[in-house]
């Protein structure tokens, strides 16, 4: 249990701790990528709740003050407005433009803000690759049911409240089963790795151990990726290339590094 327990740490030195894992069913690998996954979900809550969070209940904050009254309707947004309207966020510029004037964002509006809402379509730009995106505003042709939805900042705002602890506890959720699933096929891709290194064992190890020893070799680059998104400024390599040669490289010592030793015979 405290080999276990201990196991992202020792898994980054300690050859006798994988020699130990040699012994070990294939269930404590398993078991231990709900653990490793775990750490990795609680760690990105605690992220989200310092960083992400502040940010979140800043910006819609600032919509509770400047969003204006719109009304979602089966022919598309009625707004409140009689001109456009240019919403610019103090910190992160432009935002938001809306036009009840148009029932399609014009051309020469696409670039005043990231997310342009005219009456019956709104394009949002994404700023890390500037590609746009068009959304209907209208319901589909076989919507039969149809209610208006009043939209103001004040509701936006008790919405969010709202929302906000079931919001973290699925992002919590959402972060432990994706980096288990995530994992889980990595283990499963280097363990062709494992079984190539295996070859070069006087004493061969059945796949179940290799599987078992790999998924423990997942730590390293796994502290190293959290660690290059806690620190983004120092550079850290996280990439598939600098993945594949430390978990390579944690394999070798896993699998190679603790074969038995024998003496020349006389």
């Amino acid at each position: 249990m405290r080999d276990f327990f201990w196991a992202p740490f020792l898994s980054l030195f300690s050859l006798n701790f994988y020699r130990r894992l040699q012994g070990r069913s294939l269930g404590s690998g398993f078991l231990y990528l709900g653990y490793l996954s775990l750490v990795v979900s609680l760690w990105s809550v605690l992220m989200f709740r310092s960083f992400s969070l502040p940010v979140v209940n800043d910006l819609v904050r600032w919509l509770g003050a400047n969003l204006p009254e719109m009304t979602l309707t089966r022919e598309g947004v009625r707004m409140a407005l009689r001109e456009p309207l240019l919403l610019s966020h103090p910190q992160w510029g432009p935002l938001l433009f809306f036009d009840p004037t148009s029932d399609v964002p014009k051309p020469e509006h696409l670039e005043k803000a990231f997310l342009v809402v005219a009456r019956r379509k709104l394009v949002f730009r994404n700023p890390a690759t500037a590609q746009q995106q068009i959304q209907d505003l209208t319901p589909a042709a076989g919507v039969q049911r149809w209610q208006d939805l009043l939209i103001t900042g004040e509701r936006v705002t008790l919405f969010w409240e709202r929302i906000k602890p079931f919001a973290l506890f699925l992002f919590f959720v959402a972060a432990g089963v994706g980096t288990y699933l995530w994992k889980l096929l990595a283990g499963l891709l280097y363990s062709l790795v494992a079984l190539l290194l295996n070859c070069f064992r006087k004493e061969r190890l059945p796949y179940g151990t290799l599987l078992n020893v790999t998924f423990f070799a997942l730590t390293p680059m796994t502290l190293l990726q959290l660690a290059s998104l806690q620190f983004p400024e120092s550079g850290l390599p996280a990439n598939l290339l600098i993945a594949l040669l430390v978990t390579t490289f944690y394999l070798i010592l896993g699998i190679l590094g603790t074969q038995k030793k024998t003496g020349p015979t006389t």
